[in-house]
């Protein structure tokens, strides 16, 4: 396996956290594998590839990488929007909570009104029976 590699596609990362997340593998295991203390299994080189939208051949040598039909234009490509599509995400996550908010907000007036709504009503009704 190349580590090189992966180690380019994962040090471009604009957040390490949103890989983890993404794919179940921690910091410290994506780490080892980087640095050659680990193998990865199968099944975990396929989930790293998915992530980054390359086959598994692209982290094999020379000969197995040539059938990869992905030049170093379209990674480095695919890298930028990557970058691009995680930063629009964590924007739209912020206007959620920002809605999220003035939701809440918006429904403590609604049932205070209702509240003080119905005490005005009590009260008022309380005045016709004097």
């Amino acid at each position: 396996m190349d580590v090189e590699k992966l180690k380019k596609l994962y040090d471009n990362l604009p957040k390490k956290g949103d890989f983890s997340e993404k794919t179940g593998i921690n910091y410290s295991y994506i780490k080892k594998i980087i640095s050659g203390k680990n193998n990865p299994s199968v099944k975990t080189l396929e989930k790293i590839a998915d992530y980054f939208q390359v086959p598994v051949s692209y982290f094999f040598d020379e000969e197995e990488s040539s059938k990869c039909s992905y030049t170093d234009e379209q990674i480095n490509a695919t890298i930028a929007e990557n970058k691009m599509l995680h930063e629009r995400v964590d924007e739209l996550k912020d206007r959620v909570k920002e809605q999220s908010k003035t939701i809440s907000i918006l429904s403590d007036i609604i049932e205070r009104g209702g509240r003080e709504k119905r005490q005005d009503e009590e009260f008022s009704g309380a005045e016709k029976i004097s």
